[in-house]
């Protein structure tokens, strides 16, 4: 027996350790290896009869083949194993297929070889040469691949019906290949003395389990596990209703009590078996709240039946493997009878249904304030933030895409506020980092936002502020109560006394409220709608004022300009109390009276930028014509509170003129009193 022999004991030594290095179960481990030695050995019966009926063949051939068939029936042996563990959906025809041909397979192919070799020339094979026989090698080639493909094409068909993964229909491939490749090196000879033929066996035999292992270590714990038959009596007579889910979150075991709940009806998913759960989304979202350090989670639940509604108090744990590795989850449902605790279970969904309550209510006033505001959980990471921190950040996409990512926040602030509660912190933030880019913001700018976190239990509040923006309306402020306080102050001032004229306080007032440097400004008196004189001129000295007058030949002062004709459109601008951008130059600024050389010498003078006027009236009366020329390299930042300024000044005016007609009518009054 010698090589024989041994390469026997090696192959059922591989296999045997195979089946005690994976299964738990030691005495189903020793039967299962008992009950293929017990295979085995029939089949070395079966053969031996067919030697003695004169069918076989020569002995040397005889173990030859038998030992190349065995490489078939062990391999086939586990699969039909595996398949008994996937519990693959019965009455399928793939599954009874590859069942049947797992075992069919090694018997056919040894009845045929030994067939054909009976009608082969008489011929030996002795030890140390084969000698080919031309009836028999070219249908021995093309049997073993004809066969190899055949239980290929099986193996698959028991792949599908027990739903394997695509790594494991890799697997198995490159299993069969490994066989396919042994076949051919049989049929081409390549190994020629039957001693080194015996060595090629083992070594493809053992490849091929090795893949086989590779399957069975990743799949087939929790299967192996509950195909134990004290076990599965076990959670079948388990008075509790107890479901055992998949680690992809499948359906996989119902006990009995389960059933029943059910309605007696068996579920295909998970899904369809939570239906009767009337929180069934909050159930379903426990499972991926599981992991390795929270092994366990609960729920009190209701399950609708077909006659009432039962509370169930439901308790989740994780199936764990080896290095915290997930293989299912178990949930048993313990029910709540007894009237105190149905009050209790009651009560609880209560308060947890008021806790949610309060949950969105918390979520939408955080959403619907105008406060930038970010919560972050102890490591930092992003929890909620509102529209307005989004829009700040310029974080254009939905909000759930920045939920669980870090907030770039400096490490000297996580360090300081470790120990403190409250505190305050300005950044410069560069919006093109790495680290803010990260948050999908589309701002590419720099600015100064400062952080004001607050510490809680498990979280940090984060408000947001831009200073710059905060200086802007500090500003706007400021502004908004000179601007104010000066026309008050005009007001009286006008008021009191309306006989001096008002226009050098008006210009005073102007440059109070519009501290605007590099600007000259004028106002010019209207009389009818038609004459337009200048009255005040601020923002020049005295020596610029004396070379205009004699470039011009006359008092600036005393130089009386009507508004032609042609000029209703700019008069309509007036009459609005809107500002007019002089585009025409100093030209257009005197209706295109002066001189053009002297207009020109003019504007080389001043260096006009841009020029503005505007009309103060009330209704349709003009009351007069405010000028501003910004010289170039300026510019005018409040222009929107020039109208305001206009509007304002045209009440003023129309109050002082009311005010001066009563003061004239008095004295004649009083003297036609006296006359009496």
């Amino acid at each position: 027996m010698g090589f024989i022999g041994l390469y026997f004991l090696v192959l059922l030594g591989v296999f045997f350790l195979f089946l005690w290095a994976n299964l738990t179960n030691y005495k189903l481990a020793a039967a299962r290896v008992l009950g293929s030695i017990a295979f085995l050995l029939l089949l070395w019966v079966f053969s031996k009869l067919m030697l003695v009926s004169g069918i076989g063949w020569e002995s040397t051939r005889f173990w030859m083949w038998f030992m190349t068939s065995l490489t078939w029936i062990l391999p086939a042996a586990f699969l039909h194993f595996v398949i008994e563990l996937k519990r693959a959906t019965p009455g399928k025809i793939y599954y009874h297929f590859g069942v049947i041909t797992s075992y069919l397979v090694p018997i056919v192919s040894i009845t045929i070889f030994s067939f054909l070799s009976s009608f082969s020339p008489t011929k030996y094979i002795f030890i140390g040469q084969w000698v080919w026989d031309g009836l028999v090698s070219p249908q021995l080639l093309s049997m073993q691949m004809g066969l190899t493909l055949l239980y290929f094409i099986a193996s698959i068909g028991v792949l599908l019906a027990g739903r394997y993964s695509f790594m494991d229909i890799l697997m198995i491939t490159v299993a069969f290949v490994a066989f396919f490749l042994r076949t051919m090196l049989l049929s081409f000879n390549i190994a020629v003395y039957w001693r080194g033929w015996l060595v090629y066996q083992p070594l493809l035999a053992l490849v091929s389990y090795f893949f086989f292992w590779l399957v069975y270590r990743k799949h087939f714990w929790l299967e192996e596990s509950l195909s134990f038959p004290v076990l599965n009596q076990l959670l079948k007579n388990f008075s509790l209703p107890i479901l055992i889910v998949k680690k992809n979150h499948t359906l996989w075991y119902l006990n009995t009590p389960m059933q029943k709940l059910m309605g007696g009806k068996i579920p295909l998913s998970l899904q369809e078996c939570v239906e009767k759960i009337e929180n069934a989304e909050e159930f379903l979202a426990l499972f991926d709240k599981l992991s390795p350090s929270q092994p366990t989670k609960y729920q009190v639940v209701r399950i609708r039946t077909e006659d009432k509604a039962y509370t169930f108090y439901a308790h989740l744990e994780v199936i764990l493997l080896r290095k915290n590795i997930i293989a299912g989850y178990v949930v048993t449902f313990t029910p709540l009878e007894s009237e105190m605790v149905s009050h209790l279970a009651e009560k609880q969904v209560r308060l947890h249904n008021k806790l949610l309550a309060l949950q969105t209510v918390y979520h939408d006033t955080i959403h619907s304030l105008d406060t930038p505001i970010i919560l972050t959980n102890t490591e930092w990471n992003i929890t909620e933030i509102n529209a307005s921190a989004q829009k700040l950040l310029g974080i254009s996409e939905e909000i759930s895409s920045v939920i669980g990512k870090p907030l770039p926040i400096p490490q000297v602030v996580k360090d300081q506020m470790h120990n403190n509660k409250e505190e305050k912190f300005i950044f410069d933030i560069h919006f093109t980092d790495k680290a803010w880019q990260n948050l999908r913001t589309q701002r590419k700018d720099t600015s100064i936002l400062q952080f004001s976190i607050k510490k809680l239990t498990d979280a940090y509040l984060i408000v947001l502020e831009d200073k710059e923006k905060a200086s802007q309306e500090e500003h706007y402020q400021h502004f908004e109560n000179r601007f104010y306080r000066s026309l008050h102050q005009l007001t009286i001032t006008i008021l009191e006394n309306p006989s001096p004229p008002p226009w050098e306080h008006i210009l005073t007032t102007f440059r109070e409220i519009f501290p605007i440097p590099g600007c000259i400004v004028s106002i010019s008196e209207v009389k009818h709608n038609e004459l337009v004189t200048i009255k005040s001129l601020q923002g020049v000295d005295t020596s610029f004022l004396e070379k205009v007058e004699n470039l011009l030949g006359r008092q600036i002062f005393s130089l009386p300009l009507r508004i032609p004709p042609h000029f209703s459109m700019e008069k309509s601008i007036m009459k609005s109390g809107k500002i007019n951008h002089i585009t025409g130059g100093l030209q257009e600024l005197f209706f295109y009276t002066l001189n053009p050389i002297v207009a020109m010498i003019l504007e080389h003078m001043i260096q006009p930028g841009d020029t503005y006027s505007l009309g103060i009236s009330t209704g349709e009366e003009i009351h007069a014509l405010l000028v501003v020329i910004i010289k170039k390299g300026y510019t005018f930042s409040d222009l929107e509170w020039l109208e305001t300024f206009g509007e304002k000044i045209g009440h003023i005016l129309y109050l002082r003129k009311k005010l001066l007609t009563c003061l004239e009518k008095q004295p004649s009054d009083n003297q036609a009193s006296s006359n009496v």
